[in-house]
């Protein structure tokens, strides 16, 4: 019976876990180490469960050791990103939370694959990475998918037409450090470069940029059904065994020049891994803002390892 570990039971992670009981895929455990908001939660959602008729088993508990079973493992856990606070200023807080975690996956669900949530996003698919000692095929950060869902978005509503007509092909840093591939990137099937001028697309870009800290101040807190909805596509996807192709945060090994560093790039996942990691040409200034985005990466990766003690 295919099992799916959720790790952080807050906004993103409940949300997940709700809309992962909608589909009937699979088992689902629920960790967080506050055990009185974890046993609320599970309550509130078994309820739902019973209502939607689910046939699988729910449950919870604080020690990641009962993720023993799970085919998958979502780390939502750590410290969210408020109003005016950018995602690379919860390196010192967060990195340790995600290395502990991983390592404790690695030791009780050495089969799993890891989809990694937590801000810096980048940075902590390194640290996860290499705190799990998993294959770099069996981790992944979640960012991209987003940023590439907000961008359709915005796109919809500049040029007055439906998200469904436009595809969107991403690389580079979560957030604020995107790259669009224009020329893998399509209006009904017509590349970006030769449908959006270059005044809009840089308008929408930083848009996009902008989206989470608008929401956060709106909301008074961070997105959360945009980010659980991406995550359960990939969560689907990996226990049906369905490829799929998306723009995902990996760690790079010679890919794109690269060596060393978790960054977005497009990738083809089929079961709980990533089958391949997707190069594809870049020009001279998406090569350049690509380069950028993983130099930052990589000098916060530095700290990042520091913090959590990693070689």
């Amino acid at each position: 019976m295919p099992c799916i570990g959720v790790v952080g039971i807050g906004r993103v992670g409940s949300e997940v876990v709700k809309q992962l009981i909608r589909l009937d895929l699979a088992d689902i455990v629920m960790i967080d180490i506050n055990e009185s908001r974890l046993r609320g939660e599970y309550l509130d959602l078994k309820h739902m469960a019973v209502e939607e008729g689910f046939s699988h088993e729910l449950s919870f508990s604080t020690d990641c050791k009962d993720l023993k079973d799970s085919n998958v493992v979502v780390i939502c856990a750590g410290f969210p990103r408020i109003y005016g606070m950018s995602r690379d200023e919860l390196v010192a807080k967060n990195s340790q939370i995600v290395a502990g975690i991983a390592t404790k996956v690695g030791e009780y669900a050495p089969h799993s694959c890891i989809i990694v949530v937590t801000n810096p996003v980048d940075v902590m698919t390194y640290v996860a990475w290499k705190a799990s000692r998993f294959d770099r095929m069996r981790v992944v950060g979640f960012g991209l998918q987003l940023d590439a869902a907000r961008m359709k978005c915005i796109l919809s509503e500049k040029l007055g037409i439906p998200p469904s007509r436009i595809y969107v092909t991403l690389a580079g840093k979560h957030g604020d450090g995107i790259v669009v591939l224009k020329n893998f990137s399509y209006i009904d099937g017509k590349p970006l470069s030769k449908v959006v001028n270059k005044e809009l697309l840089e308008e929408v870009v930083a848009l996009v940029e902008k989206c989470g800290d608008e929401i956060a101040k709106l909301k008074g807190h961070t997105s959360s059904y945009g980010p659980a909805a991406g995550i359960t596509k990939l969560v689907s996807s990996m226990i049906r065994g369905e490829g799929i192709y998306v723009s995902l945060s990996i760690v790079l090994c010679g890919e794109y020049g690269v060596n060393d560093v978790a960054i977005g790039v497009p990738v083809v996942v089929c079961g709980p891994r990533v089958q391949s990691i997707v190069e594809l040409p870049m020009d001279e200034d998406e090569r350049s803002k690509f380069l950028k985005a993983v130099e930052r990466v990589e000098k916060l990766v530095d700290l990042a390892k520091k913090i959590a003690s990693l070689p």
